[in-house]
């Protein structure tokens, strides 16, 4: 479970989510690739594809949590999680159009 570039949410958290200014078709749209965004200086972003990139962003974490909610109730369901250690990590943050990165 990932929550970095490229943003693939579950449609289902999208649409939870989704402004009503803005179709799934354009949220998938955005580019993703911040290497040509950060280094290469090729490739503008408006505040608006930020926009759209921090929607794909908020829909992967809503994914990620409910995957975690069912790795845990599973193991409650089975008896496991008092014999288990359960680890949540986070590494960093994403710009998502701060200080002019991706």
């Amino acid at each position: 479970m990932d929550t970095h570039l490229r943003y693939e949410p579950e449609e289902y958290h999208l649409r939870e989510i989704l402004p009503s200014d803005i179709s799934l078709q354009d949220l998938h749209q955005v580019n993703q690739d911040s290497r040509t965004y950060n280094y290469t200086n090729s490739l503008s972003m408006s505040q608006e594809d930020f926009r759209r990139l921090k929607i794909l962003y908020n829909g992967t974490y809503r994914t990620v949590d409910q995957y975690v909610g069912e790795i845990y109730d599973y193991l409650v369901k089975t008896n496991q999680f008092e014999d288990t250690l359960f680890v949540v990590l986070g590494d960093h943050g994403e710009h998502l159009g701060e200080y002019g990165m991706m």
